[in-house]
Parts: structure tokens; C-alpha cells; sequence
């Protein structure tokens, strides 16, 4: 981006811009930081979470098979009543999907590749002002 540093008209003006400039690329840093944390720990949740939801997708499967081949009664009742487990459990691993799981890690590096497109922005920055600077 083309910045207006020819308006800056004294050294002082430049080293306050340069320091809320350092301020925010100091905030942004620590919130990279943050991200990138939260990528390791998403990137092993994600493999888990998916093995776990093929896992349990696999036994309601296996126990809709059983229950339309049971003729009504107690066996009948326990693996409907199981299969309502499944689903239940099926639906709370697709919650951790969303909140900690695959969906979770890509908007994460796309966060953190925003951020590392940002921390570079305030690099060209610093450095223009700190040419303005130089040739006040």
C-alpha cells in the first residue's frame, strides 16, 4: 500500500507512529503466538475427533443392521435404545468437530496466515517511516 509518510513533518511525529506501529505488531506477534499454539493442539484433536466419529458411524451402522433384523422385544428395545446412544454421541463429536476438530484447525491457519500478512504490512510500514525520518 502507498502510505502518505511525505505528511509526517517532524521526527517526533515519526516516532510515534513508529511506536504505535511496534505496539500493534507487538499485539499481533503475541496473538500469532496464540494461533499457532492452538494449531498443535487442533492438529492432533482433528485426527482423533475423525477417527472417533468414522468409529462410531461404523456401530450405528453395524446396530441399524441388527435391530431391522430383530423381531420386537427386550433384545429389540437395548439396541434401539443403544443406537440412540450412538446418535447422541455422534452429534457431540461433531460439535468438538467444528469447535476443535478439522473446521477448527483451517480457520486457524487461515487466521494465522492473515496475521502473518499483517505483522508484514507493519513491516513496510516501520520501514517508511523510518526512511521519512531519516530524511527530515
Amino acid at each position: 500500500m502507498n502510505y502518505s509518510f511525505t505528511l509526517l513533518t517532524s521526527k517526533e511525529d515519526c516516532d510515534i507512529m513508529t511506536a504505535m506501529a511496534n505496539k500493534s505488531k507487538s499485539a499481533l506477534t503475541y496473538k500469532k503466538s496464540t494461533l499457532l499454539h492452538k494449531q498443535e493442539i487442533s492438529t492432533g484433536n482433528a485426527v482423533e475427533i475423525e477417527t472417533a466419529l468414522q468409529s462410531v458411524n461404523s456401530e450405528i451402522a453395524a446396530v441399524t443392521t441388527v435391530i431391522a433384523a430383530l423381531p420386537d422385544g427386550d433384545t429389540k428395545k437395548e439396541q434401539v435404545s443403544k443406537k440412540t446412544k450412538l446418535e447422541f454421541k455422534r452429534f457431540t463429536l461433531t460439535e468438538r468437530k467444528e469447535s476443535y476438530g478439522v473446521l477448527s484447525l483451517l480457520d486457524t491457519e487461515i487466521d494465522i496466515g492473515c496475521i502473518d500478512k499483517d505483522i508484514e504490512e507493519t513491516d513496510v510500514f516501520i520501514a517508511g517511516v523510518s526512511d521519512r525520518k531519516a530524511n527530515l
